[in-house]
């Protein structure tokens, strides 16, 4: 775990995952429940950063796409319909891989006097940083949603950034732990972020704003 994942107390919030995945595992309507609260908290938000991106000039993604109606002092294009629907899936997903991973990710109460353990089962055997994907699925998701250059821009970066942490934990915290097991871990899980359909649609989902630099 790098420093401020520690500061942000970041094993505190595994442990809350741990719980919530193992009854969703366990309950359709806890799934159900969770979707919707998703959808609560994302809309909000969504609109919140779309009224703050009318107070400032911006580039706005496809900016042919048909107008639609005000809400307040937002605009609603066509192009928004699709782009938050998009992002909101983005957003789902990331949330559903950080519980799965969270689930597999013992908290600090489950550490204290114990030697650290190197994950290679469950949703570790298909990739190597669940965490960073996830975190990177959540926040582009959202930023991408906003249909602006701006938001594409940081989406990017949170990629980027993400990535930059998966390469600082591996070469400062993980290979000095772990050693000749996370060597052959490294090499026979090769997959650093995102399983291919996961990267697929990521890659589609940029490209697509990055087409709307141009309409």
């Amino acid at each position: 775990m790098l420093n401020y994942e520690k500061k942000l107390h970041f094993d505190q919030h595994y442990q809350k995952l741990q719980k919530i995945s193992a009854t969703a595992r366990h309950s359709g309507w806890h799934r159900a429940a969770t979707l919707l609260l998703a959808a609560v908290c994302y809309a909000p938000l969504y609109y919140g950063a779309k009224y703050l991106l009318t107070l400032r000039p911006d580039l706005p993604l496809w900016r042919q796409a048909a107008f639609w109606f005000w809400a307040g002092p937002v605009p609603v294009y066509f192009a928004d319909i699709l782009y938050f629907a998009g992002g909101f899936v983005l957003f789902c997903w990331g949330g559903a891989k950080l519980g799965a991973a969270g689930a597999q990710n013992p908290g600090k109460a489950d550490t204290i006097g114990t030697s650290p353990t190197l994950l290679t089962s469950g949703i570790y055997s298909k990739v190597r940083h669940p965490m960073y994907s996830a975190f990177i699925l959540l926040q582009s998701g959202f930023l991408l949603s906003l249909r602006s250059l701006a938001g594409l821009v940081l989406a990017l970066l949170v990629v980027a950034g993400q990535y930059a942490n998966a390469i600082a934990e591996e070469r400062h915290t993980l290979l000095p732990q772990f050693g000749d097991a996370y060597t052959a871990y490294r090499a026979k899980v090769p997959r650093w972020l995102f399983r291919y359909g996961e990267a697929a649609l990521l890659l589609l989902a940029i490209l697509f704003s990055t087409a709307g630099l141009f309409f």
